[in-house]
């Protein structure tokens, strides 16, 4: 079932505000949320047309209602609201924040890129733990303030190896598509997979359905040009 629009949405957020404070008003008396997401359910419109238009809602209020439900208590569990970088050493800030995970640019029809270069993934654990706290705060940055502003994924696998294997990482970003940053990635785009990884990407299909998969593009230095200008590219794109 293709996704709803914004337009289609909107009729059904009354009701699905009605329902989620309805049916999790218990969870919400035990304080399994952030009291500034409660508010947002009950204020932002533009928030819950977000949870319609999951794949997994379609539209239906009583099914966005338990993804509002999977969303909220996942960011009181992270700590959104808490998170920082500053309690990560320097070197990691340095090498990973705008450098290797970062807004950069545009595609062609205006949608930020947040860019990763896959080629630095490695299996520090305090490396990898880094990683999904940036990522985190990465999309949390866009989505609080403009939540139905998508963004497009770019994975520059390029210079990417075996030792870069992160599957972890690759499961992570798509789960907080899927569930806790609702209706905000456009498309997801991997540049130039090696053959040596491209076996990550069919086992990471395994976790989409069909709608899902639709927004995976997989692209080598001539095609990316379909989706991003030239002069938007970096260097080693062009």
């Amino acid at each position: 079932m293709p996704v709803p629009s914004i337009e289609e949405a909107a009729p059904n957020v009354p009701k699905l505000r009605e329902i989620f404070l309805a049916k999790y008003e218990d969870e919400i008396k035990k304080e399994q949320y952030y009291d500034e997401d409660i508010q947002r359910v009950k204020e932002s419109d533009a928030y819950m047309r977000c949870f319609l238009r999951t794949v997994t809602a379609s539209n239906d209020p009583h099914k966005a209602a338990d993804v509002i439900d999977m969303a909220l208590k996942w960011r009181k569990e992270f700590k959104i609201y808490d998170l920082s970088m500053d309690t990560f050493p320097e070197e990691l800030r340095e090498k990973y924040m705008d450098k290797v995970i970062g807004y950069k640019n545009q595609d062609k029809e205006g949608h930020k890129i947040l860019y990763f270069d896959i080629s630095e993934n490695n299996k520090d654990p305090e490396a990898m733990k880094f990683k999904h706290h940036a990522i985190v705060a990465a999309f949390e940055s866009h989505h609080r303030l403009t939540p139905e502003e998508q963004v497009v994924v770019l994975f520059d696998c390029s210079r990417a190896t075996l030792a870069n294997n992160d599957m972890d990482m690759l499961k992570f970003v798509i789960q907080c598509f899927k569930y806790y940053f609702p209706a905000f990635l456009d498309k997801m785009i991997v540049y130039e997979t090696p053959k040596v990884l491209s076996f990550i990407w069919t086992i990471i299909k395994k976790f989409l359905n069909a709608e899902q998969a639709k927004k995976v593009v997989f692209c080598n230095k001539n095609e990316i040009k379909n989706y991003i200008s030239e002069e938007n590219l970096w260097d080693h794109m062009q």
